[in-house]
């Protein structure tokens, strides 16, 4: 799940990825970074709903890209004094 929303955080300031490429993504870098077979892979089904769980977190599969930029760059504080 961590490298997973690693993977969107980095298509913030881009075009929408697929929910597909970042689970291939997320996949590649697992393995690069553990080894092939050290992290079991879920299953399809199994990552797709750890996408949409993902997706409160930080949107950017739906809605308007524009919009999703514009929450990413939110300041971390509250507005004004």
């Amino acid at each position: 799940m961590e490298t997973a929303l690693e993977v969107m955080v980095e298509h913030t300031g881009e075009s929408k990825p697929s929910r597909k490429m970042v689970i291939d993504r997320t996949q590649a870098r697992v393995i690069a970074r553990f080894g092939p077979e050290v992290v079991p892979q879920p299953s399809q089904a199994t990552a797709y709903r750890v996408l949409t769980e993902l997706e409160r977190r930080h949107p950017l599969f739906r809605l308007s890209t524009k919009r999703n930029r514009d929450i990413a760059d939110r300041p971390e504080g509250p507005y004004g004094n």
